[in-house]
């Protein structure tokens, strides 16, 4: 795999969410994602999507990681790898999405809490991460604005340099993945409403 000799070792995942069984498993940094998910599945330790679910993304690292889509499963699980997809290894969580699922939604429910736990000392973390959010709700209500997906994408990029700490430098991160690999479905917020609540869709997260 590319990077593997820059990632050596093994790194503790835990795989949750959309899976009938969460776990914990020890993995080699040059397995692919997708085989990582795979021999999860294999081991009991998820048991694959229920329901026959489509896989369609998979968010890496904890609350400031990013959300992949399901055609970067071979992306390496190692730093270097994940860093240049836009996710970041992190605390090692993979949280698994499927079809159902907005992905301007998710990254609204990780936002949320990094806007919790910022400390308030860097203007733009305190302050923008707010503003992120405020347009991520008004996404989600079905009230998006043509100039939101701009104004994201330039409070990101200011949070991202401006912060001190690594919080604030990565808490932009599922903003800027989603937006990268789903910006349809962004788009899609923008010109109808309560796009996330699609029939058959997961309801969105609570504010």
């Amino acid at each position: 795999m590319p990077n593997a000799r820059l990632s050596l070792g093994a790194s503790l995942a835990a795989l949750m969410l959309l899976v009938p069984a969460t776990a914990s498993a020890q993995e080699g940094l040059d397995l692919g994602l997708l085989k990582s998910l795979e021999k999860g599945a294999r081991c009991l330790l998820g048991g694959g999507i229920p329901d026959g679910r489509e896989f369609k993304a998979v968010q890496l690292g904890g609350p400031s990681g990013g959300c992949l889509p399901a055609s970067l499963g071979d992306t390496a699980v190692d730093y270097e790898a994940l860093r240049q997809s836009g996710a970041i290894m992190g605390s090692g969580g993979l949280v698994v999405l499927d079809d159902r699922d907005c992905m301007v939604d998710m990254a609204r429910f990780f936002l949320r809490f990094t806007c919790d736990e910022s400390c308030g000392k860097c203007t733009f973390c305190r302050i923008g991460t707010q503003r992120m959010l405020e347009i991520l709700d008004r996404l989600c209500a079905g009230e998006g604005r043509e100039e939101d997906l701009a104004n994201l994408e330039e409070l990101a990029d200011r949070i991202s340099r401006t912060s001190l700490c690594g919080l604030g430098q990565a808490a932009p991160n599922p903003v800027l993945s989603t937006l990268r690999y789903f910006r349809g479905e962004y788009e899609a917020a923008c010109r109808q409403p309560s796009h996330c609540l699609r029939p058959g869709q997961r309801p969105p997260s609570e504010p």
